[in-house]
């Protein structure tokens, strides 16, 4: 059994570099690649998404939990990796709390005795356009450990990122076109955009220290069975522009499929690799804080 692969594959939901890990050099993103508009940060105050995570025969290989608040300025995302004089100028933060989302990462059922991981990513977004403005990434899988941050500096056109435990990785590093995203955000966000079959959506999504361009397509409307019942979706499936890495190789690929309600949650996450399909669904929500008690704010639409 590869365990490798399978808690890895639910950490690029996080947005880190599990799904791209074989790139090693830079890549260059097409210059027809247009900056989109941003809608704010992706997730309100207090809202969690819980997902498990599910191998051939393992009904429970992971667990991840995103949740978002408010976090103050001088302490964005816990970079504290991240040099004074490398930080982004006072005029690139803005002046009201910035959004952090936080994604938590852990084996899960019996995988978790056999291969223990945890993994912990914090992102800060500005809570007008919900642009990246730092993150920082740890994790611990038995004697392995890591610890990334980074941070964008706009006025500069440049991210700094730092590698607290291995500097030589440290690397200033040109930002793309467009706003970069990490993956999970990325997909959480896309329930903002409206889709509808046959649209697509160009994004760059962040992952350790490189930017990779991806296509979001969205293909049809159908309905699934989940954790927390049915429900009629739109399935979104990302696309690599250029030459495919990491999942997208050797026929890999992801597919998410969005609730088709105002909501548009995630509802379930598939990846296909090497060993097979992992399939990540949503068993817990909670929403904002500012939606509790208000009607259909606690619920999901399930299909009558």
């Amino acid at each position: 059994m590869r365990l490798a692969f399978l808690i890895p594959a639910g950490l690029a939901l996080c947005g880190q570099s599990a799904l791209l890990a074989e790139v090693t050099e830079a890549e260059t993103l097409p210059p027809e690649m247009p900056a989109q508009a941003n809608l704010g940060p992706a997730l309100g105050v207090g809202e969690k998404l819980v997902f498990q995570a599910s191998w051939k025969v393992f009904s429970r290989v992971g667990r991840i939990t995103v949740s978002a608040d408010d976090a103050p300025m001088n302490a964005p995302a816990g970079n504290e990796s991240i040099s004074p004089t490398d930080e982004a100028t006072s005029s690139t933060v803005p002046a009201a709390p910035a959004r952090r989302i936080r994604v938590d990462v852990s084996s899960d059922g019996v995988i978790a005795h056999l291969y223990t991981y945890r993994a912990t990513g914090e992102s800060l977004f500005d809570p007008i356009t919900g642009r990246m403005i730092s993150a920082r990434y740890t994790a611990a899988a038995g004697k392995r450990r890591e610890d990334r941050s980074i941070r964008f500096d706009s006025e500069e056109n440049v991210a700094y990122y730092r590698d607290a435990l291995v500097p030589k990785r440290d690397a200033d590093i040109p930002l793309p076109a467009g706003e970069p995203l990490d993956l999970i955000t990325c997909l959480v966000t896309a329930r903002r955009w409206n889709l509808k079959p046959g649209d697509t959506r160009d994004v760059v999504v962040l992952a350790d220290k490189k930017f990779y361009p991806i296509r979001l397509r969205a293909d049809l409307r159908e309905t699934i069975k989940t954790p927390l019942g049915t429900f009629s979706t739109l399935l979104i499936v990302p696309e690599p522009v250029g030459t495919p890495r990491g999942v997208f190789r050797k026929g890999g690929g992801m597919r998410i499929w969005i609730e088709d309600s105002p909501q548009a949650l995630p509802l379930r996450v598939e990846i296909k690799g090497p060993v097979g399909t992992v399939n990540v669904d949503l068993i817990e929500y909670e929403p904002p804080l500012e939606l509790r008690g208000k009607p259909g704010a606690e619920s999901l639409r399930e299909v009558e």
